[in-house]
Parts: C-alpha cells; structure tokens; sequence
C-alpha cells in the first residue's frame, strides 16, 4: 500500500508509522463498519444516499431521519458515528439543529452537505 507522507518543519512524519500501535483508516475500516446515519427530508434523496452508502462494504446505515424529532430518536437508539446532514434539505432551522444535535451526541460526528 502506498502512503503518502507530510512532513512538519522539523522533518518528522506527521502519520503513524507501520509497526507504531496506531491504526490508519484504512486498517482501522478493514475490521470493522462505520455506523452511518442519514438526516435529509426529500425522500428520494435520503433513499437514493441511503443506498449508495449500502454498497460500500466499509460503511453500515443504521437509519435515515427526516426532522428533528426523527433524527434526536435515531441517535439517541443507534449511536452512529458519523450522521450525514442535509443542510439545505433540511429547511430552514437546519443551522440552529446541529448545535442541539452535538449536544445530545457528543460522539457522534456531523458531515453537513451543502
């Protein structure tokens, strides 16, 4: 596998070695699933994402949500790590959700599309 290697000032690597304990994403995605969810109302988007994430066998979707309420409900029960966010798809109030939504879950990392 090739990698590519950024160096600071000093000339020191700023990645993991090979053989250092720490796990890139690549290795780190080779054991397990990254539990993924979708917020987005149009529904023929959320479907269409929803199943395109399907296809990568390094990702699992644990749920789609379309509004607040849907979306507080799935992380609260499914606890995924990463919730795709439909920004625009989301009207209006979609800007003042994501800081409630980081405060429920904290663990959970939000990717807006926009």
């Amino acid at each position: 596998m090739l990698r590519k290697r950024s160096r600071s000032a000093e000339g020191d690597s700023l990645l993991p070695r090979r053989g250092s304990g720490k796990k890139t994403i690549g290795e780190a995605a080779a054991g397990a699933q990254l539990r993924v969810a979708v917020a987005a109302r149009p529904a023929l988007f959320r479907e269409i994402l929803t199943r395109q994430l399907d296809n990568e066998p390094s990702l699992k979707v644990v749920g789609q949500a379309r509004d607040e309420d849907q979306i507080t409900r799935l992380l609260s029960k499914e606890n995924p790590q990463v919730l795709l966010f439909d920004y625009e798809g989301l009207g209006p109030n979609g800007e003042s959700m994501i800081p409630r939504l980081r405060r429920m879950a904290p663990a959970t990392r939000i990717l807006v599309l926009a």
